[in-house]
């Protein structure tokens, strides 16, 4: 696996830096096939995306960031998400403009960054080799090309966590090991929370975990501990504003109790009376409740105690049937890889695309000026820099889709074999670069499954991915040199010999 191969500092930073323009380019271009319908109704998670907008823009015009000024405790809209994204978003739109291409220009760019940090990790826990084909694969991969371009959290979230890892590689393998390394982990993993409340355990799982596969086991355990508190500290201001806006203790958001109920429906527990969609939920409850005001929303009124009961009564049907609920926990992982479904390769050339689409929303487009953003029209969007630059490089289109194809049909199978073959060679290792994973596992797995909640996972699992592309490479390589090699000694004249 190119064990032997040893990089200088500069080489790993024009690797970088190739990493990162081949992830940006890839991104441009899913911006180019998405810019026809970006800030109409025919925008991919549209009303999803406007729940963002809306908190952004009162934070934009000085209603809060945190607490909103005249904030009713009964109104539980605040806690339907974390917030961050919506204060990430807020800095954009004072920054840059406020326009959802202006947050794809920075996401793209911050997400480009997540193929250095995998070859960072890959590299330094196995081989150089790996490290650059998975930071390869990582830059050019589909799904994290279109969620970059996608205005929700999901993609967001995941360069705290692999910060968080790699600060932990560094120092677990590196010396002087420092406390503040640990901590600043832990800071990594409690941001990621502020972006979205999946990871809330993140920290602990890796409190836990880190010193089990330590090779300097007791030095770990002495640090490890501040990946946790320090995660909690970090998300600590959230949990503290609940407290004193509802009095209750709601260490991020209330959407666990939906989450799980929909996961329950998902899993075949609809003869349980569980429902698979917010809408359903709503309905549900105000019958339930005898209070047509449920109807309208999950949330509110009432968001806290209602969310509250969908726990309990999921957690009833788990405790009263447990061995149903872990097989369709396990069936649940094999869904997280489903690399055919939920995402686009980049557009050919001849693909229109979303621009028939875009066109005619745009045509019937209730215009509001004093609620943006509004569409421009299909004529203006080449003179948005991110579109711009993607539309320059539209050559690129032929070998960014068979990159992208290429990974997609190996990288299950890939993934299988490479892990077995790390397993055997290192386990240590291998369980290194399967925290994330199995936290997601575990977690995730218990509750409502979309693809774009576990973008995380995926990076780490395209490192075993990129273990047998080069385990293939090399064997060619061989291959090669042995035919040449034949062919030189058969080209020599016997007199000669």
């Amino acid at each position: 696996m190119g064990g032997r191969v040893r990089l200088s500092g500069k080489v790993k930073i024009i690797c970088g830096i190739i990493l990162f323009v081949i992830a940006f380019s890839v991104r441009a271009l899913v911006a180019v096939d998405l810019a026809p319908v970006m800030q109409t109704r025919g925008q991919p998670v549209h009303t999803m995306s406007l729940v963002f907008h809306y908190e952004a823009l009162r934070i934009v015009k000085g209603d809060g960031v945190l607490l909103r000024d005249g904030m009713d405790s009964s109104d539980t809209s605040l806690l339907i998400h974390a917030p961050g994204y919506a204060i990430y978003i807020a800095g954009i739109y004072k920054l840059l403009g406020m326009d959802y291409f202006s947050v794809q220009l920075v996401q793209n760019a911050m997400n480009s960054i997540a193929p250095l940090l995998i070859f960072l990790i890959a590299g330094r826990v196995l081989t150089w080799p790996v490290g650059i084909i998975a930071g390869l694969i990582t830059a050019v991969w589909h799904h994290f090309a279109y969620y970059s371009n996608v205005i929700l959290p999901d993609s967001v979230c995941v360069l705290p966590i692999l910060a968080a890892v790699y600060l932990l590689e560094a120092t677990e393998r590196g010396r002087p090991r420092s406390w503040w390394v640990y901590a600043a982990a832990g800071a990594m993993s409690g941001l990621s929370v502020w972006i979205r409340p999946n990871t809330l355990m993140l920290g602990l799982l890796l409190t836990l975990a880190l010193p089990l596969v330590s090779i300097r086991r007791r030095q770990t355990l002495k640090r490890s501990w501040l990946i946790g508190v320090t995660s909690l500290l970090v998300v600590a201001p959230i949990t503290l504003r609940n407290y004193v806006l509802y009095g209750e203790f709601i260490p991020v958001s209330i959407n666990t109790g939906i989450v799980l109920w929909e996961g329950i429906a998902d899993a075949g527990g609809e003869r349980f009376g569980a429902v698979r969609t917010d809408p359903e939920i709503a309905a549900q409850e105000a019958i339930i409740y005898d209070d047509p005001r449920y109807g309208a929303m999950w949330a509110w009124p009432d968001g806290i105690q209602r969310d509250r009961d969908r726990l309990r009564k999921g957690l009833g049907v788990i405790a009263r049937n447990p061995f149903w609920f872990a097989r369709a926990m396990v069936w649940r992982v094999p869904t997280m890889f489903k690399y055919s479904a939920d995402a686009p390769l980049v557009f050919k050339k001849t693909d229109l695309g979303f621009r028939d689409l875009g066109e005619e929303v745009r045509l019937t487009h209730e215009r509001n000026k004093n609620d943006p953003p509004n569409p421009p029209p299909i004529a203006e969007l080449s003179r948005i820099p991110l579109v711009a630059y993607g539309e320059s490089i539209s050559w690129l289109r032929p070998p960014a889709r068979l990159l992208q194809r290429s990974a997609k049909e190996t990288s299950l199978v890939f993934i299988v074999i490479g892990l077995l073959v790390v397993l055997v060679l290192s386990p240590r290792r291998a369980i290194f670069i399967l925290l994330v994973p199995f936290y997601y596992f575990l977690f995730q797995a218990a509750l409502h499954t979309e693809f774009r909640y576990t973008l995380p996972l995926h990076h780490f699992m395209f490192v075993f991915s990129a273990v047998v592309w080069v385990l293939i490479g090399h064997a060619v390589w061989r291959a090669a040199k042995r035919l040449i090699n034949v062919k030189g000694r058969s080209a020599i004249p016997a007199s000669a010999a």
